[in-house]
């Protein structure tokens, strides 16, 4: 695991965070967190800004923190506060987003707003974690999670519907079912494309174990333990 990124889904009274390793060829589901609060409060953002702050230990000696984050900006109602957030945290590669589906790049900045807001291409990013999904083997769960979890992240199913007589593939929400996570998941692994350093010296420093001068704000992670 050489990357570290987060989604963050936006919800009336709540925020839902997943975070996602990224290893050379797998996926790792680190952790699942909820921050309560109004996305309207002053408070709710500050705990998130704490929250994104935090290392997480690695298990080869070194520590890992967020290389990029995205914060759902979809809902109208909430936008103009989750841009607020992101624009000064823009360095450390905290973006607002929208989803949008359609035959779309994984991530572009909007044509209309710039770099404040970045337009995610939703079906292709889904169709990619199915994909991986399916081969049994390139994503790690960590064995902190809920179960609401996994059945939030099987919300979706993808069809074939007809326009104009053409056959399109779509993703179509489950009667019942939340999907925060799979939403937080496809945030997750769309800012991994703006993370863009050397893999191979990142390995390296993570390789040794030489503790930070000083002691961290670490969250724990019961799968990073094992």
């Amino acid at each position: 695991m050489l990357v570290l990124t987060a989604g963050v889904d936006v919800q009336r009274d709540r925020l839902e965070i997943v975070i996602l390793g990224h290893g050379k060829t797998e996926f790792f589901v680190i952790a699942q967190h909820v921050i309560w609060g109004s996305p309207h409060e002053d408070h709710t953002w500050a705990e998130l800004d704490h929250f994104l702050r935090g290392q997480w230990r690695h298990p080869n000696g070194g520590t890992l923190r967020l290389d990029a984050v995205a914060i759902d900006a979809g809902d109208g109602e909430t936008m103009d506060s989750v841009i607020a957030f992101c624009r000064p945290r823009f360095p450390r590669r905290v973006v607002a987003i929208k989803g949008a589906p359609g035959a779309r790049p994984a991530i572009k900045a909007s044509e209309t707003k710039g770099s404040r807001l970045f337009i995610l291409g939703v079906d292709g990013l889904k169709a990619t974690l199915a994909s991986h999904l399916s081969r049994g083997r390139t994503v790690r769960f960590s064995d902190s999670l809920e179960d609401r979890f996994f059945d939030e992240l099987a919300s979706e199913r993808r069809l074939i519907r007809y326009q104009r007589g053409a056959p399109v593939r779509i993703w179509e929400r489950i009667t019942g079912r939340r999907a925060e996570s799979l939403d937080c998941m496809v945030y997750a692994l769309a800012v991994r494309t703006l993370v863009g350093f050397d893999l191979g010296r990142r390995e390296a420093e993570l390789s040794t174990a030489a503790a930070p001068s000083k002691p961290p704000v670490t969250i724990r992670s019961a799968w990073l333990g094992n």
